[in-house]
């Protein structure tokens, strides 16, 4: 493992931070794990890959610990939940799970992202969906059977854009000019080799923990934005927010949220804070709640991480059952997206974003995949139109021109 293309950086919200010069690397990968240092290459149990994790990091006292870097694809919840047995190949080779020690954090100010220049340009892009928008029609219609029959309340169904460039390698440059264009709150860079990266602009939490405090910030609804009309623009903030549908899929979600803290929290810590509240991004409302709780005493961030991934955002209710239909329905693996990346300080605080709005770049290749929640009156029409929606800007930024098929 070349050392030298590891890095990661964060642009989330108060914390703008780069981290290099990496110390040692676990990588889970086809059910093979393996711990690296720059002299040393280690088998480890599969199994036990946390424990392991707590033994190199967990033992040294704070000023010794360093910082931890953590991507866990999707694709990691197999090993979480056997019942989704999902190990088919990825489009794209990431892993499974690629935790990173670093020696070095360094903060960045935002006045230089904003004064950020490139002459880098992006151009020779071939772009294709994978799945046609009748198909993804299709998959929408047997999801509501699911929901008609009892078997599940809500599924969140996604697709993937497959772009492929004359360029071959893509650095924290562009990464940066795509941060410039279209800023998200919880946006990242990961290079995990010469030909292998990351570039998120996530607009979601996937939790945060600071003491024994832990947060989720769930986002279920979605809008578009009216830059140049703002009668129009405010009219769709107002729908949004008063959207009787689009509240009854929100609550689901913050309901699986509130479950899912509840495996880690002390009783009767949970809360739910700022229901229903809309944020505004360049191109884009959101509906997103906060649900915290005080976390129970001895348990780590590995602890935290193994008992909620994946978010319920992101894969419906009940969560294992739509997980299971997930598999069956998708006609391609979702790798890394869906999953999740953040870092862990050496005093345990943490902050994980979860990876939609992601590109995964694979020498010149670049995957896009965007979704959606589907609920028993979904009108397969505006589904389609979404998961437009939610890539359009990344469209724009690389010059993409797109129109919906049949």
């Amino acid at each position: 493992m070349d050392f030298q293309y590891i890095k990661a950086t964060f642009l989330f919200r108060d914390n703008f931070c780069q981290f290099n010069n990496p110390l040692w690397v676990i990588e889970l990968k086809s059910n093979s794990a393996f711990f690296y240092d720059e002299n040393n290459q280690i088998q480890i149990q599969k199994d036990n890959i946390f424990g392991f994790i707590s033994e190199q990091y967990s033992a040294k006292s704070e000023a010794e610990k360093p910082y931890l870097v953590c991507f866990m694809a999707y694709s990691f919840a197999s090993y979480l939940e056997p019942k989704i047995g999902d190990y088919r190949d990825s489009i794209l080779d990431f892993p499974d799970l690629f935790l990173i020690a670093f020696k070095d954090c360094v903060s960045l100010e935002k006045s230089d992202l904003i004064n950020y220049s490139s002459d880098e340009a992006y151009s020779s892009f071939g772009f294709q969906s994978l799945i046609s928008d009748f198909d993804y029609k299709q998959l929408i219609e047997k999801t509501k059977n699911y929901i008609t029959d009892g078997e599940i309340y809500e599924i969140n169904l996604s697709r993937p854009f497959l772009i492929e460039s004359e360029k071959k390698h893509f650095n924290s440059d562009f990464f940066f000019n795509l941060y410039k264009f279209n800023p998200a709150p919880y946006s990242a860079y990961l290079s995990l080799s010469s030909s292998l990266q990351l570039c998120s602009l996530s607009p979601e939490c996937f939790l945060k923990k600071e003491n024994n405090q832990i947060s989720t910030y769930p986002i279920k609804g979605t809008r578009k934005r009216f830059a140049d009309n703002l009668d129009l623009d405010l009219a769709q903030k107002k729908d949004l927010k008063n959207s009787i549908k689009e509240k009854a899929e929100h609550l689901m979600v913050v309901d699986i949220q509130r479950n899912d803290l509840g495996r880690i929290c002390k009783p009767g810590s949970i809360q739910v804070k700022d229901l229903f509240s809309i944020h505004s991004l360049k191109n884009i409302y959101h509906m997103i709640s906060e649900v915290s709780g005080e976390v129970r005493d001895n348990l780590d961030i590995f602890d935290i991480l193994k008992a909620i991934f994946p978010s319920g955002s992101i894969t419906g209710a009940p969560k294992v059952k739509t997980m299971e239909i997930i598999r069956e329905l998708e006609p391609f693996p979702r790798g890394f997206y869906t999953g999740t990346l953040g870092f862990i300080k050496p005093n345990g605080d943490s902050i994980f974003s979860i990876l939609i709005r992601t590109l995964g770049i694979s020498e010149n290749k670049i995957l896009l995949n965007t979704g959606g929640g589907v609920v028993y009156d979904s009108e397969p029409d505006f589904e389609v139109a979404e998961t437009y929606l939610k890539a359009q800007s990344f469209f724009n930024f690389l010059g993409i021109n797109i129109r919906m098929s049949d």
